[in-house]
């Protein structure tokens, strides 16, 4: 597994992020981890619902998901990459999965949620936030250039 522990306790399905030193960003791997995870629990009638929560670390600001790592899609840009289109494709395909789970969905919101955490939480039947919760979708801006054709 990557940096995503995925536990059941009672009938609970728990993911957990689990990359607090870097607000819990998303990783190809985690993704696929999570995707696992949810495909396993979705017909398992011993699990009732799931949660997903960030793992925080002690001196850093809490955190849900920061949303994709920057650091890996710059470095995979420069590389050529093509897992970096792959990124995008399954992490949407990922949001759309919790969007339509026919399990409730419960996001512990808590601190930093942004990009990719925002599509997670968007899709849960159950968003929970705190004071500290700080939620933006970078990807949106209404500065963007607009193109008419």
């Amino acid at each position: 597994m990557s940096d995503v522990r995925v536990e059941l306790r009672g009938r609970i399905g728990i993911v957990t992020l689990s990359r607090p030193q870097a607000l819990n960003a998303l990783t190809l791997d985690m993704i696929r981890d999570i995707e696992a995870a949810l495909l396993r629990w979705r017909d398992d009638p011993d699990v009732a619902a799931l949660v997903f929560r960030g793992e925080a670390q002690e001196g850093r600001a809490a955190a849900l998901c920061a949303g994709g790592d920057i650091r890996v899609f710059h470095r995979a840009a420069l590389a050529g990459d093509p897992r970096l289109e792959d990124f995008f494709t399954e992490e949407y395909m990922l949001d759309h999965r919790v969007h339509t789970y026919p399990k409730p969905v419960v996001v512990m919101a808590d601190g930093i949620v942004m990009g990719g955490g925002m599509g997670i939480t968007q899709g849960a039947a159950l968003r929970i936030v705190t004071e500290r919760t700080k939620m933006a979708m970078p990807e949106i801006s209404a500065r963007a250039p607009r193109r008419y054709h």
